[in-house]
Order: structure tokens, then C-alpha cells, then sequence
């Protein structure tokens, strides 16, 4: 496996950091996803290790830090907000979709990489 890209965009007027991870060897568009992890845990955690593991299953896969936390803006620093992590998971689809050599189409049955399909249905859950 490659080292992972990493890549920063815009939320809220705070800019967000992650690294995606790229599987080896497939040519042509690649299925992606968004990894997210608990409240604090941030990209060289387990949400990273998880992308690592889904890369090699062939998935683009990306996992950032949301605001407040590790290389990403925001503050304060350390602060919990359910909905921002939100609106940074609904962020990162929008990145992963706009990426060429992402294919947004299905990835599993039902599943859609758009986050207005996807998380909107979530946040309401939270």
C-alpha cells in the first residue's frame, strides 16, 4: 500500500484535514468511503488503521480529523459537537464524490456516495 494523501477542505470556515488512502494496483474508478470513528479520535487512530484496512479491500478511503481536533481547525480545541462531526462526515462524501477517480456510484445495495442521500437520516437519528 502507498502512503496515504493527504488533503484538507473547507467546513464552516474551518478547514478540515484527513488523509485518503488509495488501494494499489486498480485501474479505473475505485469504490470510496468515509471512515468515522468516536467523538475524539482523529485520522493516525483507529479510523486511519480502518481506512489502511479498506484500502486494501480495494475502497478509496478517507479518514480526517473533524474540527476541533487534531490537524483540523476550530475552536475551541478539544470541544465535542455532535454536528459539526456531521457536517464534516457530509463534507468529506462531497469531496470523495467530486474526485475522478472515486466512482460515486453504489458501493453496497442501497448506498449512495451522497451525503444528502445518506446523513441527513443520520443527524436526525443523533
Amino acid at each position: 500500500m502507498t502512503n496515504p494523501q493527504h488533503i484538507a477542505f473547507a467546513v464552516g470556515g474551518d478547514q478540515v484535514v484527513g488523509h485518503l488512502y488509495w488501494p494499489v494496483g486498480p485501474v479505473g474508478p475505485v469504490p470510496g468511503l468515509v471512515v468515522a470513528g468516536s467523538m475524539t479520535s482523529v485520522k493516525e487512530q483507529v479510523t486511519g488503521v480502518d481506512a489502511a484496512a479498506q484500502a486494501r479491500q480495494g475502497f478509496a478511503a478517507l479518514a480526517a480529523d473533524h474540527r476541533h481536533f487534531g490537524e483540523s481547525g476550530g475552536w475551541p480545541r478539544q470541544c465535542k459537537r455532535w454536528d459539526r462531526k456531521v457536517e464534516d462526515l457530509c463534507a468529506a462524501v462531497d469531496v470523495l464524490a467530486r474526485t475522478p477517480e472515486i466512482d460515486a456510484g453504489p458501493t453496497t445495495p442501497g448506498w449512495r456516495l451522497r451525503p444528502r442521500n445518506v446523513w441527513p437520516s443520520v443527524s436526525r437519528a443523533i
